[in-house]
């Protein structure tokens, strides 16, 4: 049984017994989607041969007629699917309708415990788990078989995340990122100007979304929007403005405000945004609903639009690499262990509950990791660290944030998480971090625009075996409890004075719920969803 709602932004195509969502590529050109159900159907016993073949955001089903699927599902996860077995298949890419359907069944929904610590540890959950037993949900890069006595296959095909040797000089490097920019938004304006389309870009003022417009701009690209928001005072809102004004482009700004936050609530807005983004997941992006709401109300954003966000940009320049991952030649399983929990398993601070059951979670990060000696080379370790990002993280958590584009029928495109791109950064792994290489790119290539905002980014600092680092790599612990103390005392300090002032989406009694377990605005929007949901933590 298939149940496709959600046909917001990228609606499903269906031909016989195929079900497609998405956009795909190859070298020059996007590729209509008549040409992939031919190929599909060329090759329906060999798809997961076909697959490593099929580039593009997609999400793929196909249906055979023993009551069995193949679900192809790219590297980035961009849209969800979930699924049970009541003597059938059920798949649905909207969590309610499945959740309804699995109740009409009077099916009992039990919370997922383990999955839950996952949510509020990472604001998402691991591999296939939802926050509901019954319920599983697909991985990315990987190839799902369903088969018709309820047991499923799978095939991840993670050799496309494992870092490579590269033989490049620097300057060689440098001159590589804008060749393959250019490529990728050739394809991207050619698609909006054959079907007359808007190409919008969310202008934060950092450096990510700046690659993207100056790439634009070097195309000669037109019919551009650019929007920026959160508070009048904020600096990033005056850099977007001159960014856009140096490039020539229109550029439109929506003020955040308390009151504006509190409307959000009150409207069911985040309900609306919940349902069509949680899907028994992975924490809503709240950031943008309100903008991209009022440009539309504006009469500036284009229904049908492609919106081009700058998000992964600085994961794969520098994925917060650990500095001694690149200084020391072996990584102890100890410090690795550390480091994934500082980074992806700390999003909250850890209550009892998490404490007591620390050893389960090391062995799933060990098991996840496939960490199994006492130590690796460090671009071995460096492979398996990045593993949850690439795999977890940043589709579940980070690409989840195209639903809101979605909600307001929008299609979108990801600039800096395009195969030719992510290639290219895993090949550099030295260089990548504290974002070395993209600094110089900046320096050779942004030249003209940094002399118009007055100001340069800053070189950056280089691993070096000072004290830091010497208390990171040999008590681990300690360094990881020193952070966390830190972005929580931060935390508490820019409370209610935050340059988005969307800390009104609490009340003060929820605040004082939330605030001694939280580290970011991200983490009190976890909590949220949970209290949403009814889910008892």
């Amino acid at each position: 049984m298939i149940i496709l709602k959600n046909n917001h932004g990228f609606p499903w195509t269906k031909r016989n017994n195929i079900y497609i969502k998405g956009y795909f590529y190859n070298e020059n050109r996007e590729i209509p989607v008549e040409e992939i159900f031919s190929l599909i159907e060329k090759n329906i016993d060999s798809l997961e041969d076909l697959y490593p073949k099929i580039r593009g955001n997609f999400l793929i089903v196909v249906e055979k007629e023993e009551k069995e699927y193949t679900i192809l599902a790219d590297k980035l996860r961009s849209f969800p699917l979930l699924y049970s077995f009541d003597k059938e298949w059920i798949l649905s890419d909207t969590a309610l309708s499945l959740k309804e359907e699995l109740e009409s069944r009077e099916i009992l929904l039990t919370v997922n415990q383990e999955a839950l610590r996952e949510f509020k540890m990472c604001s998402f959950t691991l591999g296939h788990h939802t926050l509901y037993e019954n319920i599983s949900g697909i991985n990315s890069c990987s190839v799902l078989n369903l088969k018709e006595d309820g047991s499923s296959k799978e095939k991840r095909f993670r050799e496309i995340f494992d870092l490579c040797e590269d033989h490049k000089c620097l300057e060689e490097e440098i001159d590589e990122i804008p060749k393959i920019l250019e490529k990728i938004l050739k394809r991207i304006i050619a698609t909006a100007k054959s079907r007359n389309k808007q190409l919008i870009v969310p202008l934060s003022g950092g450096q990510d979304s700046r690659l993207i417009i100056h790439t634009l701009a070097q195309l000669q690209a037109e019919n551009i929007l650019c929007y920026t928001y959160g508070t009048k005072s904020s600096p990033e809102v005056q850099i977007s403005k001159k960014i856009a004004e140096f490039y020539n482009y229109p550029w439109k700004f929506v003020e955040y405000t308390p009151d504006k936050w509190k409307n959000f609530i009150a409207r069911d807005d985040f309900k609306e945004l919940l349902a069509a983004a949680n899907q028994f997941i992975s924490t809503p992006h709240i950031q943008e609903y309100m903008a991209l709401k009022e440009l539309l109300r504006q009469g500036y954003l284009e229904k049908g639009g492609i919106i081009l966000p700058g998000f992964s940009g600085d994961f794969l320049q520098d994925s917060n690499i650990p500095p001694y991952f690149i200084v020391e030649e072996n990584i102890s399983w100890k410090n690795f262990y550390e480091e994934v929990k500082g980074q992806y398993f700390s999003h909250i601070l850890w209550d009892e509950d998490m404490k007591s059951h620390e050893d389960e979670i090391r062995e799933r990060i060990r098991k996840k990791s496939e960490f199994i000696t006492s130590s690796l080379p460090w671009r071995e370790a460096l492979n398996r660290y990045e593993r949850f990002g690439f795999e977890d993280r940043k589709p579940k958590f980070i690409v989840n944030s195209c639903r809101v584009y979605e909600l307001f029928g929008l299609e979108w495109r990801t600039p800096l998480w395009n195969e030719e791109y992510f290639h290219f950064w895993k090949g550099v792994p030295e260089k990548r971090y504290a974002r070395e290489l993209h600094y110089l790119y900046t320096q050779k290539y942004q030249k003209e625009l940094q002399e118009y905002l007055g100001s340069a980014p800053k070189h950056p600092a280089l691993p070096k075996a000072d004290l830091t680092h010497f208390i990171r790599k040999y008590f681990p612990n300690v360094f990881q409890n020193i952070k966390r103390k830190k972005n929580h005392r931060e935390l508490l300090k820019k409370y209610k004075a935050d340059p988005y002032g969307w800390f009104s989406i609490c009340d003060d009694r929820e605040w004082e719920k939330y605030k001694n377990k939280v580290y970011s605005v991200n983490s009190i929007v976890s909590l949220k969803t949970l209290d949403t949901l009814g889910i008892q933590y």
